[in-house]
C-alpha cells in the first residue's frame, strides 16, 4: 500500500492500523492514540474513528521511526514504570517491566528487616531516568535515597522526574563508587550487562549503548559492583542487581566470591534470572 498523503481517504483508524501493520500491535495503537489525543480503548473499541488529515504526516514520521526500531517512549518523551508515568529521552534507558523486580525485591527486604530507629538509605547505582529511586522514594519515605549516574544528561532527566512526584532524592554525578563516601543499608541497580557481540544489540541501536554494554561478556561492571559494594555497605546490608536472563549463576558465583550471604536469583515473569541479591555481613 502506498504511503497516505493529507489529501488521500486512506483516514480511519482501523485503515491505519492496516497501514501500520508491519509494526508491533501496541505500538500502532498508541501511535494513533497520542495523536487523536485519547486513550487506548478507544483506538481498539471504534475502528471507524476518523483521523484528521493533518495528523497524516506526523503518524507516517513516528512509522519510520518505529520501523527503524526507536522505542515509542522516545517519540512520545514518557513510559510507565511502577504505578507513574516518567518523562524519557534518548541519553536514558526505556525503563523495563522486568526491572521493576528491583522495587519489588526491595520492598521483600525491607518488611522482613527488623526494625530500625537508624536512619536508612538506599543507593541505586545508574540511575538513568531515576524510575527505580523514585519508584523507592515513594514507597519507603522515611529512607534516605540517593541516585548516582556517570552521564550529566541523565540526572538532569532524573531530577526532573523526581520533583514531578516531590521525592527527596539526592543525585550524584558518580562512575559507580567513584565519588560516594558514604554507607547503605542496600545497593541495587540495572547496570549495563550485555555483551559487546551479543546478537540482540542491533534491536537495541536506539538506546544508549553505555548503558547498555559490559566488557567481560557482558559482566564488567557488575564484576565490579560486587567486589567494591562491601566497603559501601552497613553491616548487614544488601546488594541487589539487574542481569541477563542467563547470567543468574555467573552473577551468584560473583556475589559468593565477594562475600556475600544469603545470596539467590529471582525470576521475572518470563521464568528466567533476572535479579540476583546477597547480603554482607549482620547487623
Amino acid at each position: 500500500m502506498a504511503n497516505p498523503t493529507t489529501g488521500e481517504a486512506l483516514s480511519s483508524v482501523g485503515d491505519w492500523l492496516a497501514h501500520l501493520g508491519d509494526i508491533e500491535k501496541v505500538a500502532a495503537e498508541l501511535t494513533l492514540a497520542h495523536w487523536l489525543g485519547v486513550e487506548r480503548t478507544r483506538i481498539i473499541g471504534f475502528p471507524d474513528t476518523l483521523v484528521p488529515a493533518c495528523l497524516h504526516p506526523q503518524i507516517l514520521t513516528w512509522a519510520k521511526a518505529l520501523r527503524q526500531g526507536v522505542p515509542l517512549a522516545y517519540l512520545t518523551g514518557q513510559h510507565g514504570f511502577w504505578d507513574m508515568t516518567l518523562e524519557v529521552d534518548t541519553s536514558v534507558l526505556v525503563p523495563r517491566p522486568e526491572t521493576e523486580l528491583l522495587v519489588e525485591e526491595t520492598l521483600q527486604i525491607v518488611r522482613h528487616s527488623p526494625s530500625s530507629d537508624r536512619a536508612r538509605k538506599l543507593l541505586d547505582l545508574g540511575t538513568g531516568s531515576g524510575a527505580i529511586a523514585i519508584a523507592l522514594s515513594r514507597e519507603l519515605p522515611t529512607w534516605q535515597v540517593t541516585g548516582v549516574d556517570n552521564q550529566a544528561d541523565s540526572l538532569t532527566l532524573a531530577k526532573r522526574n523526581a520533583a514531578s512526584f516531590n521525592a527527596p532524592i539526592r543525585f550524584v554525578l558518580s562512575d559507580w563508587f567513584s565519588q560516594l563516601d558514604d554507607q547503605w543499608n542496600i545497593i541495587l541497580g540495572n547496570p549495563p550487562y550485555i555483551a559487546p557481540d551479543d546478537p540482540h544489540l542491533p534491536g537495541l541501536q536506539a538506546e544508549p549503548r553505555h548503558a547498555l554494554v559490559a566488557d567481560e561478556e557482558g559482566l564488567a561492571d557488575i564484576r565490579h559492583i560486587a567486589q567494591t559494594a562491601p566497603s559501601f555497605l552497613q553491616p548487614g546490608g544488601w546488594l541487589m542487581l539487574e542481569h541477563g536472563y542467563d547470567q543468574g549463576a555467573q552473577v551468584r558465583a560473583l556475589f559468593v566470591g565477594n562475600g556475600f550471604e544469603d545470596v539467590a536469583s529471582i525470576m521475572d515473569l518470563g521464568g528466567h534470572e533476572r535479579v540476583t541479591r546477597g547480603r554482607f555481613g549482620h547487623e
